[in-house]
C-alpha cells in the first residue's frame, strides 16, 4: 500500500491512471492524476466518489452471489440529487428513470435492503443519504453534524413517488410502500463520526457508504482518515472493494 501511495505523486495533474465502468449506462469514467492528488489531500471530486461507490456495488453484487436470498443494495450516485432538485423543488419526473439502473431487483427499489446516495451539497461539503429499505428507516450521514432535512425529504418523496407504481404487485411487501411514515433520522454529531479538519469529507462519506452498506458499526474517527485514504486509493487501483 506504501509503494502505491509514494507512486501517486508521480502521476500528471490530467494523466489517466485507470478507468472504471462508473458512468450513466455503466460507461467508463477516467480516474486521473488529479483524483489521486486530493485522495492525498483535500476534497475528493465527484468521480472519485462515484467511483469508490461503483466498487462497493460490485463487492455487494459478489456477497449477494455468495448469499441467496439476502436483500441487494444499490447506490446512485451523486448526480441523484443534483437532477432531482430545480431551484431547491423537487422533480420526481427528472429522476423517474433512475430506478431502472436498479438490476439487482429488476426496478424494485422496495426489494432492495439499502439505497445509498451520496450527497455533495453545494459542490463543498460530502455527506451520505441512506434509505434502509427493510427497516423502513431514512437517515443522513454527515461529518460537520448537519442534519439534511433537505435531502431527506427529498429521498422520501423520491420513494412515495416510486411505491404508487408497486401498489397491489405482487411481490411487493406492501406494508413497505408506506414510505410516509417511515422513520427519519436527521445527521447530528451523535450519530456518527466527525471530521477534524476542513477536507476528510469525501474520505468520511465513502467510509460511511461502506461501513453502512456492510453492516458494520461505524467504529472510526477521523484519526483514521489518512488510512483511509490509502485505502480507497488502493481499491480504485486495483478496482476492488473487499
Amino acid at each position: 500500500m506504501q509503494e502505491t501511495w509514494n507512486y501517486s505523486e508521480e502521476w500528471g495533474f490530467n494523466e489517466v491512471v485507470c478507468t472504471l465502468a462508473a458512468g450513466a449506462g455503466f460507461s467508463l469514467v477516467d480516474i486521473r492524476g488529479k483524483h489521486f492528488d486530493r485522495l492525498r489531500s483535500g476534497w475528493l471530486f465527484d468521480e472519485t466518489v462515484n467511483g469508490y461507490l461503483y466498487l462497493l456495488s460490485e463487492r455487494d453484487a459478489r456477497i449477494c452471489a455468495e448469499q441467496p436470498g439476502r436483500w441487494p443494495t444499490h447506490f446512485f450516485s451523486s448526480f441523484f440529487f443534483v437532477k432531482m432538485f430545480v431551484s431547491n423543488e423537487y422533480r420526481y419526473g427528472l429522476v423517474k428513470s433512475w430506478s431502472k439502473k436498479v438490476k439487482s431487483t429488476g426496478g424494485c427499489v422496495f426489494k432492495l435492503d439499502k439505497l445509498v446516495v451520496p450527497v455533495h451539497v453545494s459542490d463543498s461539503h460530502w455527506c451520505l443519504a441512506v434509505a434502509h429499505v427493510q427497516k423502513r428507516r431514512l437517515k443522513y450521514y454527515d461529518s460537520l453534524g448537519g442534519e439534511g432535512h433537505k435531502y431527506l425529504n427529498g429521498l422520501q418523496l423520491y420513494l412515495l413517488d416510486e411505491a404508487k407504481k408497486f401498489r397491489g404487485v405482487t411481490g411487493v411487501n406492501q406494508s413497505l410502500l408506506d414510505v410516509a411514515n417511515w422513520e427519519v433520522v436527521p445527521g447530528g454529531q451523535m450519530l456518527t463520526p466527525q471530521q477534524a479538519n476542513c477536507d476528510d469529507c469525501g474520505v468520511f462519506t465513502c467510509i460511511y457508504a461502506n461501513y453502512v452498506s456492510a453492516d458494520l458499526p461505524l467504529g472510526f474517527t477521523a484519526a483514521d482518515m489518512p488510512l483511509f485514504r490509502k485505502r480507497i486509493t488502493l481499491d480504485i487501483l486495483r478496482k476492488k472493494v473487499d
